[in-house]
């Protein structure tokens, strides 16, 4: 499957700071199209991250100059790759930590009960409560 992330036009003071999409899910072997439709060059770094966050990589590169577009196939077995632009990252009015999210099954045929398992390991948030209120009280 395809995915498309946009990178914007950061503009001081504006609401955009991040790409858009900030959190892409896919599936191992999906690609993603980066776009980039603003005026600046952005050198993204891609790093895997284990479950645990014992063991983080640098796993790809990617330079994408104005108005440019490139793509890359994810067959890692990471369940999360984070990249920032290494140009961007000492601005503190754009955020350019973006993440992308593999899930082992298609996220569509997923339960929302595992959705929220699966992402609350990923962003470290609490579920137990939640758990309780999904899926008749999986």
């Amino acid at each position: 499957m395809n995915h498309s992330v946009i990178i914007p036009e950061f503009i001081r003071y504006e609401k955009i700071r991040s790409f858009i999409p900030e959190v892409v899910k896919i599936q191992k072997g999906d690609n993603v199209k980066w776009i980039n439709v603003s005026k600046d060059f952005h050198n993204l770094y891609f790093f895997g991250l284990l479950n645990d966050l014992s063991k983080v990589e640098i796993i790809e590169q990617l330079q994408i100059g104005s108005g440019e577009s490139k793509e890359l196939t994810f067959n890692y077995d990471y369940s999360q790759i984070d990249y920032i632009c290494k140009e961007h990252t000492t601005m503190n009015d754009i955020k350019e930590h973006n993440c992308i999210s593999i899930f082992v099954q298609k996220y569509s045929d997923m339960s929302n009960t595992e959705k929220l398992i699966f992402l609350s390991k990923r962003f470290n948030i609490p579920h137990q409560y939640l758990l309780s209120q999904l899926d008749g009280g999986e």
